[in-house]
């Protein structure tokens, strides 16, 4: 990839050393080996996926953390934005939805792509390699879109069983009953 630019990564790492406290708190959660997300599951396959869009923003600055520490010369802190940036991945492996899947598949694309630069730019320690393989291992056992797609079609015939105002009213909550029953 590209050389990351001087004004970037000085306006990114101010921006670091202004979010160390949020960004260790970040880095011990993707740590931890499982994750549940409560869902609200009263509406079946209307169900809302909040989690999704809290955590939707962590691939993306996990890859640009990884980055800029390469970029800086510094291989373990890339290590360990890298390794944090498989934890989010690895948090959204037991959600058997497609959204869920596809936002888990996009974070595993960015991280494989900030492995892929450090690996171009620097060495890696022999324990931080067999660290990244484990998880590269890890990564590939997780569910894949056949387990996830039985997941979404047994969510998906739920739905067919809804009355018609609660499956209107379960996708749109703002919707009025007389506007549910206008669909029904």
């Amino acid at each position: 990839g590209a050389t990351l630019t001087p004004d970037w990564k000085q306006n990114f790492g101010r921006w670091l050393s202004n979010n160390v406290a949020p960004l260790r708190i970040l880095h011990q959660a993707a740590s931890l080996p499982k994750s549940r997300f409560p869902l609200d599951w009263t509406n079946g396959a209307a169900f809302r996926l909040p989690h999704l869009s809290q955590i939707h923003w962590l691939g993306p600055l996990l890859r640009a953390e990884a980055l800029f520490h390469s970029d800086s010369g510094n291989p373990v802190g890339a290590v360990e934005s890298i390794v944090a940036s498989f934890g989010v991945a690895r948090s959204l492996s037991t959600d058997l939805n497609t959204s869920a899947a596809w936002l888990r598949l996009e974070c595993l694309s960015m991280t494989c792509s900030s492995l892929e630069r450090l690996l171009t730019q620097h060495s890696v320690s022999e324990p931080d390699l067999k660290k990244l393989l484990a998880l590269v291992a890890e990564a590939e056992s997780q569910p894949n879109f056949g387990d996830v797609w039985a997941g979404q079609r047994a969510m998906d015939f739920a739905a067919y069983y809804l009355p018609p105002e609660r499956l209107f009213q379960a996708a749109s909550p703002n919707i009025s009953r007389q506007q549910a029953n206008t669909f029904g």
